[in-house]
């Protein structure tokens, strides 16, 4: 992990990705997050649909090199309800978090900020 990009098996992505419940890994889709709040640094339920596919026990949020990203209130009523775990750390600790977990995991990373 680096600013402005995260490393993924042997890919470089130099933007916001998912990781999905089966390892494959989609392009953050931002356009959701600016268009319903006015800011990719916040996630809310309708992307968590798309990152949380396949129903993880644990969802790892990368906030960013310094941590803006934070979930809004619909997002944690999700998580919630569906009673995922989610831990949300500045990206590199997210990362670690994510590679040292044995739960049934997925991940959004943020690779700026």
């Amino acid at each position: 992990v680096a600013f402005g990009e995260v490393t993924v098996g042997k890919k470089t992505y130099a933007r916001d990705i998912y990781v999905l419940v089966d390892g494959r890994v989609k392009k953050r889709k931002k356009s959701l997050a600016r268009q319903n709040y006015g800011s990719a640094h916040k996630v809310g339920s309708k992307e968590l649909e798309l990152v949380c596919q396949g129903g993880p026990e644990i969802l790892f949020i990368g906030s960013g090199m310094s941590g803006r990203v934070e979930l809004t209130d619909d997002a944690q009523r999700y998580l919630d309800q569906r009673a995922i775990q989610c831990e949300i750390e500045p990206t590199a600790k997210a990362v670690d978090a994510y590679n040292g977990s044995k739960l049934r995991k997925a991940a959004l990373i943020h690779v700026t900020c």
